[in-house]
C-alpha cells in the first residue's frame, strides 16, 4: 500500500492544524482527529498505514493508542510517530514498547517533520515489497504443493498400474509354480518380470531391470512390458508376439534378445539401457534354456544338490549394435528350482558399505529349501531388511522364483523330505 494518508491525533486545536497544514504542502492527504478513541474508530474502518499521535490525550492516550493498533494484527503495518514534549530516556523507552516507531519533540520542526514522515515512507515501501514477495512466495509454494499433490496421486496411480502389469505373487502353469518378490525403492520401478505359456511343452520366464530409478526407468518398463507380451494372438501363432517393430521369436531366447537390443538400440542414446534374463522351460526336454543380457546369473537350485550359478553376463541391452547372446542350458527336473532376481538383491548394502553377495543368497536359499518357495522369498526379504537396517531400499528388488513340481502320475516318494535333513 502506497502512502497517501496520514491520521494525526492531537488534541489541541492548534498545534493539530499547523500539523495538518504541513503535511498536506508536503502532498499527502491528512485526516484529523481530536483523541485516541476517535482515531481508533477510523483505523477501524479506513486503510491507513501511517499514524502521528500525540502523547497525552483525554479518553484514550496516544501510548494506549500505539498498544490497541499492535494487539490488533492488522494485515498491514502501521507507521506510528509519538509527539511528546518529554525527553526523558524512560519515557522513550516505554513508547518503543508500546509500539512506537518514532519520536518528536512538540513543537514539530518542519524540516525534521518531513525527514521523519520521508524515513516512515521509506518504512512502509520495503514492507510493502517484503508483503508482496511473500505472497508471491506463499503462491509459489500453493502451486508447488499443488504440483506435487498431482504427481503423487500420478504416481500413486502409475504404481497401481505397474503392479496390475505383473503376474501375480503366486502362480502355477502346468508342473511349475510360480512364486515373486518386488520391491520398490520409490514410488515406482524400472523393474519387470513375467511368465507365460507359449504351448502345450513350453512356458516362458523372464526378468529385466532398466538402468536407473522412478519414472524415467518405469517408462521404458511400462513400454517393454507390452513388448515382451504374446498376447493376444491367434492360438496358432501364440510363439510370436507382434510389437510394431516386427515379430518376436518367444521360443528361442537369444532370437528374442537379438531383436530387442535392434528395436532399442537405435532408440537409446547409450544412456537407458536395460538388463535381462530370458528362457523357457521345456517339460517334454526337461530342459531350460535361457540369454543372460548384463543381467546376474540364474541360480539353479537341483532338489538334490548345491545351489549354483549360471550365465557369465553378457551385454546389456540397447548399448551396442549386433551383439551376439549366449545360450545357456540345464536340466529342470521334479522337486528343482531356479531363481531370477535383480541386481538390488546382492548388491543391496549395510550401513557399513557391504553387499549382500550372491552367496550370502544362495545360502539362504539352501537353508529353506524344504520350504515353500513363499516361505523362502519372505526370509529372504526379511533377511535384506535386517541386513540394510531398513526397510527403504538404495534399488529396486525383484525376484522370480520357479519350482519344478512333481508330475502327478509320478512317484512322489523321490520327493519326500528326509527328515534328518531338518536337524
Amino acid at each position: 500500500m502506497a502512502l497517501s494518508r496520514i491520521l494525526i491525533v492531537e488534541d489541541t486545536p492548534f498545534p493539530r492544524a499547523i500539523l495538518q497544514r504541513q503535511l498536506m504542502q508536503m502532498g499527502y492527504e491528512v485526516i484529523a482527529v481530536a483523541d485516541g478513541t476517535e482515531a481508533w474508530e477510523v483505523m477501524q474502518n479506513e486503510p491507513i498505514n501511517f499514524v502521528i499521535t500525540d502523547w497525552l490525550m483525554p479518553r484514550m492516550s496516544g501510548i494506549e493508542l500505539c498498544r490497541r493498533i499492535r494487539r490488533e494484527g492488522f494485515s498491514r503495518y502501521v507507521y506510528i510517530i509519538l509527539l511528546t514534549a518529554k525527553g526523558d530516556k524512560n519515557d522513550l523507552i516505554a513508547g518503543l514498547e508500546a509500539g512506537a516507531d518514532d519520536f518528536m519533540v512538540k513543537p514539530c520542526n518542519p524540516l525534521e517533520l518531513k525527514v521523519k514522515v520521508l524515513a516512515g515512507e521509506r518504512v512502509l515501501k520495503y514492507e510493502k515489497t517484503l508483503v508482496d514477495q511473500n505472497r508471491k512466495l506463499e503462491l509459489a509454494h500453493q502451486q508447488i504443493s499443488e504440483q506435487f499433490a498431482t504427481t503423487a496421486n500420478n504416481l500413486k496411480l502409475a504404481a497401481k498400474f505397474q503392479k496390475a502389469l505383473l503376474p501375480m505373487e503366486s502362480a502355477t502353469i502346468d508342473q511349475m509354480k510360480f512364486e515373486s518378490m518386488f520391491v520398490p525403492c520409490e514410488v515406482v520401478a524400472g523393474d519387470f518380470f513375467n511368465f507365460f505359456k507359449i504351448n502345450e511343452e513350453k512356458t516362458a520366464f523372464f526378468l529385466l531391470d532398466v538402468a536407473g530409478h522412478g519414472i524415467p526407468a518405469a517408462m521404458l518398463s511400462f513400454t517393454l512390458s507390452h513388448v515382451i507380451s504374446p498376447l493376444p494372438f491367434p492360438p496358432d501363432a501364440q510363439h510370436l508376439g507382434h510389437t510394431g517393430y516386427g515379430f518376436l521369436d518367444f521360443t528361442h531366447p537369444t532370437h528374442l534378445a537379438s531383436r530387442l537390443n535392434q528395436i532399442f538400440e537405435v532408440r537409446s542414446d547409450g544412456q537407458q539401457y536395460f538388463t535381462m534374463v530370458y528362457g523357457v522351460i521345456d517339460l517334454a526336454m526337461e530342459q531350460v534354456l535361457f540369454t543372460q543380457a548384463g543381467h546376474p546369473p540364474i541360480i539353479y537350485l537341483p532338489y538334490e544338490g548345491e545351489p549354483c550359478t549360471i550365465g557369465e553376463g553378457g551385454f546389456p541391452m540397447g548399448i551396442f549394435p549386433n551383439t551376439d547372446f549366449d545360450i545357456y542350458s540345464f536340466d529342470f527336473r521334479p522337486g528343482d528350482r531356479l531363481y531370477l532376481y535383480s541386481d538390488g538383491v546382492t548388491g543391496c548394502f549395510d550401513p557399513d558399505g557391504q553387499s549382500y553377495s550372491t552367496e550370502r543368497f544362495m545360502d539362504l536359499l539352501a537353508h529353506h529349501r524344504r520350504g515353500s518357495l513363499r516361505e523362502g522369498l519372505v526370509k529372504l526379504k526379511q533377511a535384506l531388511i535386517e541386513w540394510r537396517g531398513s526397510d527403504q531400499f538404495e534399488d529396486d528388488l525383484s525376484v522370480l522364483a520357479v519350482e519344478r513340481l512333481p508330475d502327478p502320475s509320478q512317484d512322489r516318494n523321490h520327493l519326500a523330505v528326509d527328515l534328518s535333513e531338518l536337524d
